[in-house]
């Protein structure tokens, strides 16, 4: 069911429900196992709107208690592995770079720009 809803959400763009979705479901190792094998697949396809979702969610979710959780599980690693792909897409071929692709490199500054916010915070 899991699964279903977060296709669901992914499909429609709606970070908010997919943040819901994944507190339900519990923030754990299996939980973000699923999210990474998700985006990992979009990033594969070239679904960039799709990651974008993931990351907004995951702005969403950090608060004390749930950053915490997070970095515990290895989401650190996961995002950094993510922007990596991001990075290689960029480079392997200038000329196919598209504005997608753009702004998915632009999520990704935001999303490491309020981590680091929130990291200074607690």
């Amino acid at each position: 069911m899991f699964q279903v809803l977060m296709e669901d959400c992914l499909e429609r763009g709606d970070s908010c429900d997919l943040a819901s979705v994944l507190k339900d479901e519990g923030l754990t190792i299996s939980t973000l196992t699923k999210l990474d094998q998700v985006v990992t697949k979009n990033l594969c396809g070239s679904v960039f709107s799709r990651v974008q979702v993931v990351l907004k969610c995951l702005q969403m979710l950090e608060n004390r208690d749930e950053l915490q959780t997070l970095l515990e599980l290895g989401l650190t690693a996961k995002v950094v592995f993510w922007f990596e792909a991001v990075r290689d897409l960029l480079t392997s071929d200038p000329h196919k770079s598209s504005a997608p692709l753009f702004s998915l490199t632009e999520e990704f500054y935001d999303y490491f720009l309020v981590r680091r916010m929130l990291g200074s915070l607690f």
